[in-house]
């Protein structure tokens, strides 16, 4: 599992995708962490079927809480 922290602006980078490509060819998952401040419709195209987690900076254990559940399902 790979874990970015991004923005919506973040994804559209060469970079971003390039790794993202990298990760999935090598068999990983991958779970976007997306501040709760941006729109899931922000997102490029290339990261519409890539599980997001959303957090929200006031709250961040319930972005913790999910990734782990995530996480522990995954397993």
């Amino acid at each position: 599992v790979i874990m970015v922290a991004l923005t919506p602006h973040a994804l559209s980078a060469g970079w971003m995708a390039y790794e993202a490509g990298i990760a999935e060819a090598s068999g990983k998952r991958i779970m976007l962490l997306l501040p709760s401040k941006y729109p899931v419709t922000e997102l490029p195209d290339d990261f519409a079927s890539t599980p997001i987690v959303e957090m929200d900076p006031q709250a961040p254990e319930r972005a913790a809480h999910d990734v782990a559940s995530r996480l522990a399902s995954a397993a």
